[in-house]
């Protein structure tokens, strides 16, 4: 959808604000009628459909062991990850095990 506004010499900077609100709104309704919403992964943007840390586990194929995984600065334990919800903007942290040396 393309939205056009005329801004006359009186509207000024109200008129530009309440234009670039509107296109934000119409952004954010398509994001969020798709099914998916935008989160960060180790402070990096992605899109996800999971509702949930355990919805986003399964949705990246992360293995049963050796995963943690925080949600903003709190780690939170696997047995809570089925009914911790994400939304919109959230930062998930997820640390991997590894072996070696």
């Amino acid at each position: 959808m393309i939205l056009s506004w005329m801004i006359t010499p009186g509207d000024g900077f109200a008129a530009v604000i309440r234009f670039l609100f509107i296109a934000g709104t119409l952004r954010n309704e398509s994001l969020t009628n798709s099914g998916r919403m935008r989160i960060y992964i180790n402070n990096k943007p992605a899109e996800t459909a999971a509702t949930t840390l355990d919805g986003l586990a399964q949705e990246m194929n992360l293995p049963g062991r050796g995963v943690a995984m925080a949600l903003g600065t709190q780690m939170v334990q696997r047995a809570l990850w089925a009914e911790t919800a994400l939304k919109e903007g959230d930062s998930v942290i997820i640390i991997k095990a590894a072996c070696g040396g």
